[in-house]
């Protein structure tokens, strides 16, 4: 059934999974699955049946936070005709006509100079993204113990904000960590850095790095881009970028899990311009312009030019999503070295080193 038709039913108030369901229908799940209904009458959510390891409210009152949030905090994705889904988004485009090689820098540098962004397969070795997300994964349960210490505590589920030196909470269950020293160094000789020199010159310089940990439940980002044009409103395109970043997954990423979502183009004003001049008079989450999901295995990298267009996606899997997001910029660019703020989660001496 359409959107429109489905909503139009009384007895359809959610959609779970992707998938309309009346209360009949929901009645007909087998266990062990947990079950949400949201009652119209008492504008909450009722868990009807509860599975093991599953710990969540059996009511969840509307107006103690947005609706939105009461909403995903227990799984679902409500949708009202001022909210659209994915449905009608156009055609994405096909990863495999963005790949390149990996031992061929000038192929990459001249994929992100043409598209803004470029999808390099099987560059890094494994077992350092492995010793990688071994770091990674330290961290975090580090900050995650630190968190619940404060007073009330504070956890990674996609609710409580937070800002520390080490981790901020970004966007809806979205985590920007600081990466420890010991990923820096096993990165020190990064397969990746000849493309980055091709692109912004022998003297780059880094910018930023950290881990992107993205949980389960993440909601799908606004589009956005990282920086923004050196002379906006010009009408020459400065082909060369300021800034380049690098995403490395740390797990294999799929489509379940949240892929990161691009524009190729829209590294240019004008065809960023045009998108969000779009989003902006019609209330659309979804640009018209066809997009590239970008989804890669462990070893796989992208890069792409800050300006560029992206966002990324939901994560509906049941393990969150980390990534390596490190940044490199010409050596007189400065913006976005400023990304945590001064308080450390752990006291003084943590903030410093990491």
């Amino acid at each position: 059934a359409s959107l429109a038709a489905a909503l139009a039913r009384d007895d359809v108030a959610a959609v779970y999974a992707g998938r309309y369901a009346t209360h009949d229908a929901l009645d007909g799940v087998a266990p062990p699955t947990p079950l949400y209904r949201y009652d119209k009458a008492a504008s909450a959510f009722k868990l009807d049946r509860r599975s093991a390891g599953v710990d969540a409210p059996r009511w969840v009152a509307l107006d103690v936070e947005s609706e939105e949030k009461c909403l995903e905090r227990n799984g679902w994705n409500f949708l009202t005709p001022e909210e659209p889904a994915t449905w009608g988004a156009p055609p994405t485009l096909d990863a495999a006509e963005y790949a390149v090689a990996p031992g061929d820098a000038s192929a990459i540098r001249d994929a992100v100079l043409d598209h803004g962004v470029a999808l390099v397969k099987d560059m890094v070795s494994k077992d350092v993204l492995d010793a990688c997300a071994a770091v990674v994964t330290a961290r975090w349960d580090a900050c995650k113990a630190a968190l619940g210490a404060k007073t009330p505590p504070l956890l990674f589920n996609g609710i409580d904000r937070f800002e520390y030196a080490e981790v901020v909470h970004r966007s809806d269950g979205r985590y920007d960590m600081k990466v420890p020293e010991e990923v820096r160094s096993a990165l020190a000789g990064a397969p990746w850095l000849a493309a980055v020199e091709a692109l912004l010159g022998p003297d780059y310089a880094p910018l930023y790095d950290s881990a992107i940990v993205s949980v389960p439940s993440a909601k799908t980002q606004e589009m956005h881009c990282d920086n923004g044009h050196l002379f906006p409103h010009s009408e020459e395109h400065v082909r060369t970028p300021h800034c380049v970043t690098v995403i490395c997954p740390l797990i294999d990423v799929t489509e379940d899990n949240g892929p990161t979502e691009f524009w190729p183009g829209s590294h240019y004003e004008a065809v960023a311009k045009e998108m969000f001049e779009e989003r902006a008079r019609t209330g659309a989450h979804i640009p018209s312009k066809s997009s590239l999901q970008l989804a890669g295995a462990v070893g796989d990298c992208i890069l792409f030019d800050t300006r560029t267009v992206h966002r990324g996606m939901a994560n509906a899997a049941k393990e969150k999503r980390p990534i390596l997001y490190i940044a490199y910029a010409r050596p007189w660019y400065t913006e976005g070295t400023k990304n945590f703020p001064d308080e450390s989660l752990f006291g003084g001496a943590d903030a410093a080193a990491a």
